[in-house]
């Protein structure tokens, strides 16, 4: 009687049966695409105020892309909002210069902060794999991408329902929030130290933000809070409602 080739049961410890670890093994990383979506999370992610006034709704869009220009302290603000009162777990990288301090400053949970300082020549491939299991993924690009780099990326975030922010230049970005004409305060003559400074956002992107609109804001306020509305004076103040100014 003639028989197949006899089959070989797995050993014990074999690499080529041994599944590789992953980043939903860590304790409470979950694929977003298997994410129960909590009450309200349908409407995207939370702006901090008063950024929010200028956002549909007040938040960004589930499956975004979005460019924050020249501006630590305004993408740490923004996730802090995005995943506040929420589990979620948020990653940045390619910023080895980003202070773990300042992220905890801004109200963003360490526990759930992932730094990835140096993803390394593969790193689009890097934050694809974060993407499967994180809300909010913060990148600074070390090297240019391709046009079909940035689409694959672009669709994957859009799958996942997560968030993306760029610090430097995106190809065709849903946000674009960009910061200009900074003034520190705090100086004297010739002694003091920064305290507080305010700054212009502009916003601009998709749809109804097609016509660019700015603010001016502290970043961060004269008594302590990361973003706040500018109240149109250096002293120690209470923030203000902002004036919302539409660019033609």
């Amino acid at each position: 009687m003639t028989t197949g080739p006899a089959e070989h049961a797995p050993r014990p410890g074999d690499p080529t049966t041994t599944a590789r670890p992953r980043l939903t093994d860590l304790p409470g990383v979950t694929a977003a695409g298997d994410v129960t979506a909590r009450p309200g999370a349908d409407r995207g992610y939370p702006a901090p105020p008063p950024l929010a006034e200028l956002l549909p709704g007040g938040v960004f869009r589930r499956g975004s892309s979005i460019e924050i220009l020249n501006s630590g302290s305004l993408m740490l603000a923004v996730i802090a909002a995005a995943i506040a009162n929420s589990r979620s777990w948020t990653a940045a990288v390619g910023m080895p210069d980003l202070s773990c301090l300042a992220a905890a400053e801004h109200g963003i949970d360490l526990k759930r902060f992932a730094l990835v300082p140096h993803p390394g020549a593969h790193w689009p491939t890097v934050v694809a794999a974060l993407i499967d299991g994180f809300d909010v993924v913060a990148i600074r690009p070390p090297s240019p991408l391709t046009a079909p780099e940035h689409r694959r990326l672009a669709a994957r975030v859009r799958q996942r329902g997560a968030l993306l922010i760029a610090t430097q230049p995106w190809d065709t970005p849903d946000v674009t929030l960009r910061v200009t004409n900074q003034r520190w305060y705090g100086l004297g003559q010739g002694r003091g130290r920064l305290k507080y400074r305010s700054a212009t956002l502009t916003v601009e992107g998709r749809g109804a933000l097609n016509r660019a609109r700015e603010i001016t804001l502290w970043l961060p306020s004269p008594n302590g809070e990361p973003i706040a509305a500018y109240d149109g004076t250096g002293e120690q103040s209470s923030p203000a409602s902002p004036a919302i100014r539409t660019i033609a």
